[in-house]
């Protein structure tokens, strides 16, 4: 015996139905990134419904105080190696710190902090090139970061 068409498509439309429903978990809307955690208490892949980083370091038994916080997307590695965490997305690495010195930071590291992108860190590694900075006002000798950069920075960067 032969089902009919209109028999077959209801069939299949049920079965789809009940396959969406149970995917729809409870909380699956809410699902998290998941994220691997090392030189913490606890390391390894941890699945974050918050995904930053200083979650990350909270799941694996760290403390992330005095570290500032970004967020996370799937995949990455977080590295807690005081005085600071190292957030890798394949080969490439940003160093969180609670303060970074601009006078020995590579590009990347100083990439992290806020405002501060490929071109701007670059300038900041030219004039450095010309002579240290003193205090976090030195920055200003770097074209592209004024007054109000500086006072968002400073928080952030500690000249040794």
């Amino acid at each position: 015996m032969r089902a009919s068409r209109p028999a077959v498509v209801a069939l299949i439309t049920v079965v789809l139905g009940i396959l969406v429903v149970a995917g729809t978990r409870p909380g699956a809307a809410e699902a998290g990134v998941v994220v691997q955690i090392e030189g913490t208490p606890l390391e390894g892949w941890v699945e974050l419904s918050t995904p930053t980083v200083h979650a990350a370091i909270r799941a694996g038994g760290g403390d992330p105080a005095g570290l500032p916080d970004r967020a996370l997307v799937e995949g990455q590695r977080v590295v807690l190696a005081p005085p600071g965490a190292l957030v890798r997305a394949g080969s490439a690495g940003l160093v969180l710190s609670g303060r970074l010195d601009p006078n020995t930071a590579s590009a990347e590291q100083l990439q992290a902090l806020p405002g501060i992108g490929a071109s701007l860190s670059q300038r900041i590694l030219d004039e450095r090139a010309r002579g240290p900075f003193t205090d976090a006002a030195d920055l200003e000798r770097v074209r592209g970061i004024g007054p109000k950069t500086v006072a968002r920075l400073e928080p952030l960067v500690e000249i040794r």
